[in-house]
């Protein structure tokens, strides 16, 4: 008897976005063979319609037969496409700051907060005070709610921010863009180097997990604007380079289904 293996709705939806067109359900089952021994039937087309209630795959039919189609890059989170909105949107150069004053017993509180403003992306400039280039004080704020932690905090918003250092140096120090810089090369070498290979079973497995390591990595780049960024950020460069290495995967499977 066979084993079932549980997957993740994510690893469809990565599977989905890697074919790069309209697929029955065999092509992604197989494409996703590469990470795991079976894969049940019922699980993924319960989880592909969970990607079609999130509007993440577009489900169509013929006859008795569907067809899935992811429409948007697989990613982690909305967040993701939130900064990246933002970041598109330009920068004016005014800043949002947030302060916070939590009771010494409220550890929990400040870890949570902490995470959600981490996130979405903002950079802490001192031991209570943390700042953006974006307004994320309707997130935040939410989320810090909803634990009973938004009376303890104190926006600014559209402020100026007074640095008592050169710009550049404020924002490596209140943002790990060396570390995250690094990080994007590596992915960026990997997917050029996978898509110019021959995709057997291994390589599958590995374009799976370096697209999905690069979702990873996005979702922690705050996306800063291109003011705030090394001239040499590579980004753009990994997309690319995963984007390459996506129609690689897609013409080594359809050769194959």
């Amino acid at each position: 008897m066979r084993r079932r293996v549980a997957v993740e709705g994510a690893d469809f939806h990565m599977a989905l976005w890697m074919l790069a067109r309209r697929s029955d359900l065999g092509p992604a089952i197989e494409l996703l063979r590469t990470l795991y021994d079976v894969v049940d039937d019922w699980a993924a087309r319960r989880f592909l319609r969970k990607l079609e209630q999130e509007r993440k795959v577009e489900i169509s039919r013929a006859g008795r037969q569907n067809f899935y189609r992811a429409i948007a890059p697989v990613s982690v989170d909305d967040i993701v496409a939130a900064k990246k909105e933002r970041q598109d949107a330009g920068w004016g150069g005014r800043w949002c700051l947030v302060t916070y004053d939590l009771p010494q017993d409220a550890a929990g509180m400040r870890k949570r907060l902490i995470r959600s403003m981490r996130r979405v992306g903002m950079g802490r400039l001192n031991q209570s005070t943390w700042v953006s280039p974006y307004d994320w004080s309707e997130t935040v704020s939410a989320e810090a709610s909803a634990r009973g932690g938004a009376t303890y905090l104190d926006w600014i918003r559209d402020g100026d921010l007074a640095l008592h250092c050169p710009v550049a140096e404020a924002v490596h120090r209140m943002w790990p863009l060396k570390r995250l810089s690094g990080r994007y090369r590596e992915i960026a070498k990997r997917a050029r180097a996978l898509a110019e290979s021959s995709l057997g079973r291994a390589g599958l497995r590995n374009a799976l997990r370096t697209v999905r390591s690069w979702a990873v990595i996005e979702a922690e780049d705050p996306m800063l604007p291109a003011e705030l960024l090394p001239s040499d950020w590579p980004s753009a460069d990994v997309r690319d380079a995963v984007l390459a290495l996506r129609r690689r995967v897609s013409q080594t499977m359809a050769g194959v289904t």
